[in-house]
């Protein structure tokens, strides 16, 4: 039984909050302010029965910070209150819930309790409880576990891939990925390969896509098309000329900084984040760095100048360096 709470955070105005984005695994994503992961091309599965395809592919997931709110926007086949399905349980297949991973060196199956083999019979698993502190959510989107848009702490999460005609596991959905670009960027640019997909989420474990309980932190404001293009998204700087199927739609919403206020610790965090559709047809992962000041102590530059993003692009690196040592050891 979903199970979604509210708090009310009492703290310091924005300014006490200093949240400078570094560049992702790959600094060839960072491009007019933003850090983008872009995905693969022709990963929205299509199945044999004519269904998926680009009505369902994620192309682009893409992140910045501004003085006082930080952004996200998304591209793709899917528009923000998702496709008419007689399948589906609710009969529209949309999106899943987004999920900030703060601990990024620890792939995400680790952080659930007793997640196993697939099995029809358990849909909702737990959050270990020393990764509790370290795994933020946002629902942005219209989907079957409803609840109200916002920033969440997880208790637990749901996977609600069957009932949207999707796939069960990654194992499922990766005998999809045989052909050309997306085999290269399996879930964008920081899970470039489907070896660093099934390393983070597995291979034959339920795919958990929606925040199932959890304690609301904070709202979210949503943002159409224009309005993050005013702030200088530009995704056709990667995907111009890309196939499409006619199936374009871009949204996006913003999120106060002081929202994150006594969750994440002081210092440079790293994250990855990523995004499932209800139905599994296609994900998409973005990997950055967050700098937070210390409790009380001085703001740090909210944007980085362009000196900073390079000595930022060598951690990105080196993160991806100690990724590459987990899987290969």
């Amino acid at each position: 039984m979903k199970n979604f709470r509210a708090v009310t955070l009492i703290g310091s105005t924005i300014a006490a909050l200093g949240l400078a984005i570094a560049a992702p695994a790959n600094a060839g994503q960072l491009h007019n302010g933003w850090n983008y992961g872009i995905d693969a091309f022709k990963d929205g599965a299509l199945k044999h029965d004519g269904s998926g395809g680009e009505k369902y592919n994620i192309r682009g997931f893409a992140f910045k910070e501004t003085e006082d709110k930080i952004i996200i926007g998304l591209t793709g086949g899917t528009s923000w209150e998702g496709h008419n399905h007689s399948g589906a349980g609710q009969g529209k297949v949309g999106w899943g819930d987004m999920v900030l991973n703060f601990s990024p060196e620890t792939n995400f199956t680790e952080m659930i309790e007793d997640y196993g083999s697939y099995t029809s019979s358990q849909t909702v698993y737990n959050v270990k409880e020393e990764h509790k502190e370290s795994l933020l959510a946002i629902k942005f989107a219209p989907n079957d576990q409803g609840g109200e848009y916002g920033l969440y702490s997880v208790d637990s999460f749901k996977g609600i891939t069957k009932e949207n005609v999707g796939y069960a596991n990654m194992d499922a959905y990766n005998k999809y990925l045989n052909r050309g670009d997306a085999q290269n960027r399996a879930m964008g640019t920081d899970l470039p390969n489907k070896t660093d997909v099934t390393n983070y989420f597995g291979t034959d474990q339920r795919i958990l896509n929606v925040v199932e309980e959890g304690t609301k932190i904070a709202d979210i404001a949503q943002l159409d098309e224009a309005a993050l293009v005013s702030e200088g998204l530009e995704f056709d700087h990667f995907l111009d000329g890309v196939p499409t199927g006619g199936y374009e739609q871009t949204f996006g919403f913003s999120i106060d900084k002081s929202a994150f206020e006594g969750y994440l610790p002081g210092g440079m965090s790293e994250f990855m984040a990523h995004v499932f559709l209800e139905c599994a047809n296609d994900g998409v992962a973005l990997a950055g760095n967050f700098t937070i000041p210390d409790e009380g102590g001085d703001d740090p530059a909210a944007v980085p100048e362009p000196t900073a993003l390079l000595g930022l692009s060598a951690m990105g690196l080196a993160f991806a360096a100690r990724k590459r040592r987990q899987l290969e050891a």
